[in-house]
C-alpha cells in the first residue's frame, strides 16, 4: 500500500480538541489521588469546547496547537493502527472513541522518560542552571489524536498535546510545559511506518 503525506507537519489552531486535552488533564491533576492510569478504564469523550486548565494548582499558558498530517490511507485503518502507536509508546489509552475519532490517553503522568523518548525532548517546562525542568520534574498530560476523513481515501491526523510538571521535591510547585513537538512528529511517523506494514 502506498503511504503518502499531502504536506509536512504543520500546526492549525483546534480549539476542540485543545480544550478537550486541557480540560483532561484540569480533571487528572484536581484529584486528590491520582489513579494507576494503566489501570484506568477507556471511556468515549467526544471532541468539545471549552476553557483552559490548571495543572498542579497553576493555569497552564504555554498551550499546543494541532499538529496535524495527511495520510493515503481510510479512516478505519488509522485509527485502528493508533491504538498499536499509542501502545508502542508505550502509552495507555483512556480515551478510544471510534464514532468521534479521537484517541489517546487524558492525564498521564511520568518522570524522564516516556518510552526511550526523554522528556527533556518532548517538553520545555522551563528550568534554572542549565538544567531543563523536564528533566527532574513529574510530567502530567494530555495526548489526544483525531482522524477525520480527507477525502480520496486520505485520513487527516492531529494530535495535540497539554502538559504541566511539579517538582517532587516541593508538592504544589507547578510549572506550565510547552510541547516540542516531536512527540506529536513521533505519532505521525509510527503511523505511518505501521500502515506501510499492515496490508489493505
Amino acid at each position: 500500500m502506498s503511504l503518502a503525506t499531502s504536506a509536512p507537519l504543520t500546526r492549525a489552531p483546534l480549539t476542540g480538541l485543545i480544550a478537550l486535552a486541557a480540560a483532561s488533564l484540569l480533571a487528572a491533576c484536581q484529584a486528590a489521588k491520582a489513579p494507576d492510569v494503566a489501570a484506568a478504564p477507556v471511556s468515549s469523550v467526544p471532541m468539545g469546547t471549552g476553557g483552559g486548565t490548571r495543572g498542579f494548582g497553576l493555569e497552564v499558558t504555554k498551550r499546543t496547537d494541532g499538529v496535524e498530517t495527511t495520510v493515503a490511507a481510510s479512516r478505519a485503518a488509522v485509527f485502528t493502527a493508533l491504538e498499536a502507536v499509542f501502545a508502542g509508546l508505550p502509552l495507555p489509552l483512556t480515551v478510544r472513541d471510534a464514532a468521534a475519532g479521537t484517541i489517546g490517553n487524558e492525564g498521564y503522568k511520568f518522570r524522564r522518560k516516556l518510552g526511550d523518548m526523554p522528556s527533556r525532548k518532548l517538553f520545555d517546562c522551563g528550568g534554572s542552571s542549565g538544567m531543563p525542568n523536564a528533566e527532574t520534574y513529574t510530567i502530567k498530560m494530555s495526548v489526544l489524536t483525531n482522524v477525520a476523513d480527507a477525502g480520496t481515501g486520505s485520513t487527516k491526523l492531529t494530535t495535540v498535546v497539554v502538559a504541566s510538571a511539579e517538582n517532587p521535591n516541593y508538592p504544589g510547585s507547578g510549572v506550565s510545559c510547552s510541547s516540542t513537538g516531536v512527540l506529536e512528529a513521533h505519532i505521525a511517523d509510527d503511523l505511518r511506518r505501521r500502515l506501510n506494514a499492515t496490508p489493505r
